[in-house]
């Protein structure tokens, strides 16, 4: 592996060792739960400082890329890559089904439309882009659990004929058409009331307590590949593992 700081470069030390090991995982390099090196091998090998590599290993963690284990070491968490990413509506309906649900996504929406300027300014999309939006509902035991509302830039999905997207994840589509390979999530998670709508989607009342996670995901090339806007009522988080 490549471990090469550049000292001209404006990206912080951390930040290019940190991107080192993730191209590493995405790469195949490291696997699911391989044990990264240690302080010790980096600074005794690379001359890396400990503060450098720790910072590099935080921002891995953050990024959900790897985990620590007390007294153990950094794991390689690439399962999060591969389930949460690149099959990401898979995996929601094997995390409903591992607790012993019976699993099912409706595609309740899939249409092209132009970003509006609150998209153009959070998440950085040209203006008058057209966007691929999908809105799915998953359900457990047919009890709706989760749902989703993704929008992705249509310029990487040209050659592909958004009525043939109907119950397909995306992800896998993009990197065959475009060869973008997911690289970064940043996502928030917030306690929110459910509107009528919402309430009425889920089956409950209006004014039940529910979780919205907001977020974006970017390509190896740093763009944004897709922006989604998730809700969980509280009271059915049983029915996914996080």
């Amino acid at each position: 592996m490549n471990y090469k700081i550049e000292a001209t470069s404006t990206v912080a030390y951390p930040t290019q060792l940190k991107n080192h090991f993730k191209a590493a995982i995405l790469n195949g390099e490291f696997k699911d739960k391989d044990l990264l090196p240690d302080y010790e091998f980096l600074s005794k090998t690379y001359g890396f400082t400990q503060d450098m590599v720790r910072s590099a290993y935080n921002e891995l963690i953050r990024e959900g890329y790897a985990k620590r284990i007390k007294k153990t070491g950094v794991f390689v968490h690439h399962t999060f890559v591969v389930d949460h990413m690149i099959e990401k509506m898979v995996p929601i309906l094997e995390e409903i089904q591992s607790k012993g649900h019976e699993a099912t996504v409706n595609d309740l929406l899939i249409e092209v439309v132009i970003s509006d300027e609150a998209l153009n300014l959070k998440f950085g999309f040209k203006e008058s882009q057209e966007l691929l939006h999908i809105v799915r509902l998953f359900k457990a035991d047919g009890i709706a659990v989760l749902w989703m509302d993704a929008y992705y830039p249509m310029s990487y999905l040209r050659q592909l004929d958004i009525g043939s997207l109907k119950g397909k994840s995306i992800y896998p589509l993009l990197k065959q058409v475009s060869e973008c390979i997911p690289s970064s999530v940043e996502k928030t998670l917030s306690a929110i009331i459910l509107n009528q709508k919402q309430s009425e989607i889920f089956g409950l009342r209006k004014g039940s307590a529910g979780g919205l996670i907001t977020g974006s995901t970017k390509d190896q090339n740093n763009n944004v590949i897709e922006v989604f806007f998730d809700i969980i009522p509280a009271d059915r988080l049983r029915f996914i593992i996080k």
